[in-house]
Formats: C-alpha cells, sequence, structure tokens
C-alpha cells in the first residue's frame, strides 16, 4: 500500500467508527483500500460504497450462502461452462480459467438456475477475499488481494453472447459494486477477430480501472501467459507444463489454499461446496 492509500484508509476507518458503522471483523485493511481504489481514494465515496454492500450483503443473507450453500450441480454446469481454479500466477495470485466453447443459456439453465449460479458466483467471490487470498498471502509472503483470470473465448459467437448478456451484467454488477478491485490480470485469449464487436458491448459493463487490466489476444498467445504465470503452473493446453492427472481442469479447484502447502488450510468450511 502506498502512503496515500495507507492515510485514505485511517481516515475512512475513523469515518465509520464516527458513524457506529465500524465492524473490524469486516471492516479490515484490505478490503477497505479495494473500495477506497475503486473510487480513486475519494474516502466519502468508497465510504457510501462500503455501506450499501455492508447492506447488501445483509438483505441478500450472504452469510447463509457462505455457511451452506453447496454447488451439487457444478460438473453439470462445467460441462457448458468450464470454470476452474489453477494453482498461482508468478504474483502469487490465485488464478481462474475460464471458456465459452460449449456455453449455451439453454443448455445451462437446463443444469442449474440463473439464482443459483449468482449464489454460486457470490460464494466464490467470498471464498477468494476470505479463503485463498490468506493462503496465497502465506505461501508467497505478500498481500495477496487480487486474481489473475485466463478466459479462452475460442469459437464464441455473438449469438452466444447474446444469449448470456442479461447474466452476464447481473454477475458483473454483483462484483463491482460490492466486491471491487479483486482482478489483478486479465488476458482473453483465442479471440476472434469479431470479438472487438464483443469487447465493445462488455466495457460498458466495467470500469475504467478494471478495464485498463485486461488484454486480449488471439491465438498467439503463450508467451504472454508465460511472463505472468511459471509453466509448471499452467496447463499444458495453454502453453505450459502442468499435466495434472485426469486433466488440470477436472481438478476444479486447486491451490494453496487446498494442496497442503500452506499450515492451517484446506479449511472444511471453505471445501465443503464441491465435497457433498
Amino acid at each position: 500500500m502506498t502512503p496515500k492509500e495507507k492515510h485514505a484508509i485511517q481516515a475512512l476507518r475513523q469515518s465509520l467508527i464516527a458513524r457506529n458503522r465500524f465492524d473490524s471483523r469486516i471492516h479490515h485493511d484490505s478490503r477497505l483500500v479495494k473500495f477506497l481504489r475503486a473510487r480513486s481514494l475519494h474516502v466519502e465515496l468508497a465510504e457510501k460504497k462500503l455501506i450499501q454492500a455492508d447492506e447488501w450483503k445483509e438483505s441478500f443473507n450472504v452469510q447463509e450462502i457462505i455457511d451452506n450453500f453447496i454447488f451439487e450441480e457444478v460438473w453439470d454446469v462445467y460441462k457448458v461452462f468450464p470454470a476452474y481454479w489453477h494453482k498461482t500466477d508468478r504474483a502469487g495470485r490465485p488464478i481462474l480459467i475460464q471458456s465459452t466453447k460449449y456455453l449455451s443459456l439453454q443448455h445451462l439453465l437446463s443444469a442449474t438456475t440463473e439464482e443459483r449460479l449468482i449464489k454460486n458466483h457470490i460464494f466464490e467471490l467470498e471464498k477468494t477475499e476470505n479463503y485463498r487470498f490468506k493462503a496465497c498471502s502465506v505461501k508467497h509472503k505478500s498481500n495477496v488481494q487480487t486474481i489473475c483470470q485466463i478466459i479462452d473465448v475460442e469459437g464464441v459467437t455473438m449469438y452466444q453472447f447474446n444469449e448470456i448478456r442479461n447474466a452476464l451484467t447481473s454477475v458483473s454488477n454483483i462484483t463491482s459494486s460490492y466486491y471491487p478491485d479483486c482482478l489483478g490480470k486479465c488476458v482473453v485469449i483465442n479471440a476472434p477477430k469479431y470479438f472487438t464487436v464483443i469487447w465493445s458491448i462488455v466495457k460498458l459493463m466495467l470500469d475504467p480501472r478494471t478495464i485498463s487490466k485486461v488484454t486480449i489476444l488471439g491465438s498467439d498467445y503463450q508467451k504472454f501467459l508465460l511472463k505472468y504465470i511459471d509453466p509448471k503452473h499452467l496447463p499444458v493446453e495453454y502453453g505450459g507444463e502442468c499435466d495434472c492427472e485426469g486433466g488440470c481442469g477436472n481438478k476444479l479447484d486447486i491451490g494453496p489454499w487446498n494442496d497442503g502447502s500452506v499450515e492451517g488450510f484446506p479449511i472444511e468450511r471453505w471445501e465443503r461446496a464441491y465435497n457433498k
């Protein structure tokens, strides 16, 4: 954190205390600074958004999701929309890999509901902020608070995009409003030429800070990925050396938080979502 960020955190904390809104369990520095960064260190705006996020979490029963949600249909959804957490990048950030190759709204909603997709998205955001980041920080001896994301859009069509546009907007709004500044780097790969049209629409859903972290590449992406990710952590199919038994994607969720490399992890509370 920079001196300006530390000063802003102190000011935000004092303002929350004065309003009788401060809760040390949830208003830790790592969370406060994200809301501040998302509002260019403007304390009043950050405080307003933080309070809105706290109120939303209460009204949406986020704690209930954390405590009891189990995404039993995860593998059925995976067949339509492969998404998995796979180790860490060179900066210690957890890597999220997603592919739109088989994405179909009809097939997706035959596997689950939009409500459960959103609940799972919230659970994953909470798990990342409160569990994955902690383990990664210990493993890499640094304050890890963002993710590295790879999105494989090979073969994506405008029809596919238009199908999921509303759901994508809902998910994007939740992330940007209530879990800001969680993205460290996003690399979109295998982008067809017409993806520029899709991207021009997607950008409207994102804030400038997020947009600046996105790089869009065609099929020649391997060297770029390896700048950010050690080949031992990057799946073979994307130009790396990692070849997990059964396929890296079939691990679904693997990293310092559950691979036994960090003392005190894994924690059943966070691992149970796919285990029942």
